[in-house]
């Protein structure tokens, strides 16, 4: 019996090392934990505008998710500024400082980027008809 067992111990050995042997290197640059991810944009309220429209709405930054993700709270009036608003689930913000609202399975909704001004404009959709800016 035990003769038996041995080979296949051998064989499963063997053919673990040759898969770990196969396996490509790891890219370290993927992911640098030394590098700690800061937010640049902490305002909880931000209003959202259209150009060209008097309206506003306001979008709550509710709960953390992750370092890069918060859940939002989205006001009753933004369909009046963007239509489709109530999709807008979640605040993604990357390293740069760029901010994506997403719906809840992660896909953009609308993308902003730093307008050098303290407010984000739109860069997806129609580029430059959307700001958010903080509610002060």
């Amino acid at each position: 019996m035990a003769n038996l067992l041995f080979p296949a111990a051998f064989c499963t050995a063997l053919l673990a090392g040759a898969a770990v042997a196969l396996s490509p290197p790891l890219d370290e640059n993927l992911h640098d934990a030394s590098v700690e991810f800061r937010p640049t944009h902490k305002q909880r309220v931000w209003l959202l505008s259209a150009k060209g429209q008097d309206n506003v709405c306001l979008i709550t930054r509710r709960r953390k998710v992750s370092n890069t993700t918060s859940t939002l709270d989205v006001d009753l009036s933004c369909p009046e500024v963007f239509r489709d608003s109530e999709l807008i689930a979640v605040w993604q913000q990357d390293k740069q400082g760029n901010v994506t609202l997403a719906d809840q399975q992660g896909n953009a909704i609308l993308e902003f980027a730093d307008n050098g001004e303290g407010a984000l404009q739109s860069i997806s959709g129609e580029p430059g008809k959307f700001v958010l800016s903080p509610n002060s």
